[in-house]
């Protein structure tokens, strides 16, 4: 299949306080993890995945160290198709019995 996932992932702080805070668990209410993909390059159609946990960790103001490291369990993947879902987690895709989890 020529299709190819893109992971968005965008991550939202509420509150900073730059000073007191080295270390943010990331959010996943005011967090998306997800892919557009074109299948057949005409049909677009989206999902996200729902099963996500990770740290942003940072010691400058600017960001400039800062290291993501996130964890997304791949059975969690939502695209509006139970027939679509089941088939991403086979062994076609993301064999999600042998390997449960990306790592970023």
């Amino acid at each position: 299949m020529k299709s190819l996932f893109f992971i968005l992932i965008s991550v939202a702080f509420l509150t900073l306080n730059l000073q007191a805070q080295e270390e943010w668990e990331i959010d996943m209410m005011h967090s998306y993890i997800g892919f557009d993909v074109t299948y057949m390059e005409i049909i677009p159609f989206h999902g996200k995945f729902t099963g996500v946990e990770g740290l942003v960790t940072a010691a400058e103001s600017d960001f400039s160290d800062m290291e993501i490291k996130a964890k997304i369990n791949v059975s969690t993947i939502n695209t509006g198709s139970d027939k679509r879902e089941k088939h991403l987690r086979s062994n076609d895709f993301f064999d999600a019995e042998q390997y449960p989890d990306m790592t970023f």
